[in-house]
């Protein structure tokens, strides 16, 4: 059996829980605590995982602010604030109580979010496989030999190789094809006018970004997709990139995984069966005890532990 770490993306997940499952226990509702659990359990059974992550969202990181004050600015303003309220006091509960005691390591730290701990997991895993789930295209920038990304909404498996021809171009190029776009989901804006393909035709005629912009200063490339490119400028598209890319710790997310190994427990059969009883999650008790006690902390290379950078260190675009 693979040696296999799984990744969750919390807060995608527990999003997605919201407006599938509808359950309520003492008049309480516990719709995303329980499909959250739920899918868990599939997840287990699909993947058969020695150790689980799960990673949720701090406060939005300063330098993506600072970088596009707009980003992730359209957030939560259309929610009801009462069901907000509720949906994190849910998460709330997954992170500091049920994902605890089931030997999972659940990891929150202000200023970081879940991308950026789940990209960095990946990277000093000793595990022989990783598993990223999350429907968050973003994440696909983790692809290597050993990392997949796991689609739940397309049931699907992404690595290298049907990544690159699904998306016609190396993982390498991933994040300034984001950048072209743009991400309306986290309110980032793009190059109006240039969606997928045309991202790839151009990542595709050019050697790097920079050159691209080199030959329209030099008309070489002068078409319409040019003169908008132009007018957007270079600044603000390196700008999505910084955003975007999650190579650079900024604030710490691999010593925050770290300093979460600590606290680490693993799983006790009587003690989540009466979680569950108490919470009436009677259909969880037979299968997902017994696939927990099987977890075991998760395994990191602490040498490649290191402070975080500044913004634009190490790094040329």
């Amino acid at each position: 059996m693979t040696d296999t770490l799984l990744l969750v993306d919390g807060n995608n997940l527990a999003y997605r829980c919201k407006f599938v499952f509808s359950l309520s226990n003492r008049g309480q509702d516990v719709s995303v605590t329980y499909g959250f659990l739920r899918v868990l359990e599939s997840l287990i059974k699909k993947n058969k995982p020695s150790a689980i992550i799960v990673a949720w969202d701090g406060k939005v990181p300063k330098y993506r602010r600072q970088l596009i004050p707009e980003y992730k600015a359209n957030r939560h303003v259309d929610e009801d604030p009462d069901e907000r309220a509720d949906f994190i006091r849910q998460m709330d509960e997954l992170h500091t109580y049920a994902l605890p005691r089931m030997g999972i390591l659940s990891v929150r730290k202000s200023y970081i979010e879940a991308d950026d701990l789940l990209y960095h997991a990946s990277v000093i895993s000793l595990h022989e496989k990783n598993v990223i789930v999350t429907s968050d295209k973003d994440l696909l920038q983790a692809l290597s030999e050993k990392t997949l990304v796991y689609s739940p909404i397309k049931d699907k498996y992404y690595n290298i190789s049907n990544f690159e021809e699904e998306y016609g171009m190396p993982v390498s190029k991933y994040v300034w094809w984001k950048s072209l776009q743009g991400d309306g989901s986290d309110n980032v804006p793009g190059v109006h006018g240039i969606g997928g393909v045309t991202s790839t035709r151009l990542l595709n005629k050019f050697p790097s970004v920079e050159v691209m912009f080199e030959e329209i200063e030099n008309g070489n490339f002068d078409t319409k997709i040019a003169l908008v490119i132009k007018e957007f400028g270079y600044e603000r598209l390196v700008n999505n990139y910084k955003v975007m890319d999650l190579k650079l710790d900024r604030y710490g997310a691999r010593c925050a995984l770290l300093e979460e190994l600590k606290f680490y427990k693993r799983c006790n059969k009587d003690i989540i069966k009466k979680c569950f009883l108490r919470s009436a999650f009677t259909s969880l008790l037979d299968a997902l005890p017994g696939s927990l006690t099987c977890l075991d902390v998760p395994k990191f290379d602490q040498l490649t532990i290191r402070y975080p950078v500044v913004i634009g260190e190490r790094r040329s675009y």
